[in-house]
C-alpha cells in the first residue's frame, strides 16, 4: 500500500473514529419508538462502509428509497438471530437492509467458520439459516480476509463493541436489539 493512500486511510478512520466516540444519544419523540436508543455518528460512515464493504453485503429489499440499515451481524448472537428473523417486517415497510458478518465473538469459533462458509457461497443468508451441507463448503480465503478486515475496521473505526448494530443511512446507530416495529416506527418518524 503506498504511503499517501495508507495516511488517507488512517485519517478518515481517525475522523471516524472521533464522530462515532462523541455519539449522542437522540431525543425520542415517537411513542411507538420509545425503546430504541439512538445515536448519531459521521453522516459518511454509512457510505464508507458500504463502498469498502458492499460486496459482502446480502441486500434484503428492493425499496426506492432513502431510509436504509447496515445490519452488523453475528451468528453466536442470540439478539442478532431475533434482529434477522424481524427483517421481513422491516422491509415490507420501506426500508432497505444491508445485513454485513460481524465475528464479535473471534475468528476461530465454529460459528465464525460457519459465517467464512456461508459467506463463500452465492446465497450466504441462506445457507447459514438452513445449515444446509455447510461443513461441505470450501471456504474462501479472500471472503474469509475481507469478513476479519470488515470486523476489525467495525471495532476499531466504528467502535462496534456489541451485536446487533445497526448503522442507518442518516447517520444514526443502534447498538442492541430493537424490535422491528420500534425500528420502523422511529425510521418513519425521522
Amino acid at each position: 500500500m503506498n504511503t499517501k493512500l495508507l495516511t488517507a486511510s488512517i485519517s478518515m478512520a481517525l475522523a471516524l473514529a472521533l464522530n462515532i466516540a462523541n455519539a449522542t444519544p437522540i431525543a425520542k419523540d415517537n411513542s411507538n419508538a420509545q425503546n430504541v436508543n439512538m445515536q448519531t455518528t459521521n453522516l459518511t460512515a454509512f457510505d464508507e462502509v458500504l463502498n469498502r464493504y458492499g460486496d459482502l453485503a446480502v441486500k434484503l429489499g428492493n425499496n426506492d428509497t432513502n431510509k436504509e440499515i447496515i445490519f452488523f451481524y453475528d451468528n453466536s448472537c442470540k439478539f442478532c438471530q431475533h434482529e434477522l428473523a424481524g427483517l421481513p417486517e422491516i422491509t415490507k415497510s420501506g426500508i432497505n437492509v444491508y445485513v454485513l458478518p460481524f465475528l464479535n465473538h473471534g475468528f476461530y469459533t465454529d460459528n465464525a467458520r460457519k459465517m467464512f462458509a456461508a459467506w463463500s457461497t452465492d446465497q450466504p443468508l441462506s445457507t447459514l439459516l438452513t445449515d444446509k451441507d455447510i461443513d461441505k463448503v470450501e471456504l474462501k480465503r479472500q471472503v474469509a480476509e475481507e469478513m476479519a478486515d470488515l470486523t476489525m475496521f467495525a471495532r476499531n473505526t466504528l467502535n462496534i463493541k456489541k451485536t446487533p448494530f445497526m448503522l442507518f443511512s442518516n447517520g444514526e446507530f443502534i447498538d442492541g436489539y430493537a424490535s422491528p416495529h420500534d425500528l420502523v416506527a422511529y425510521l418513519k418518524s425521522h
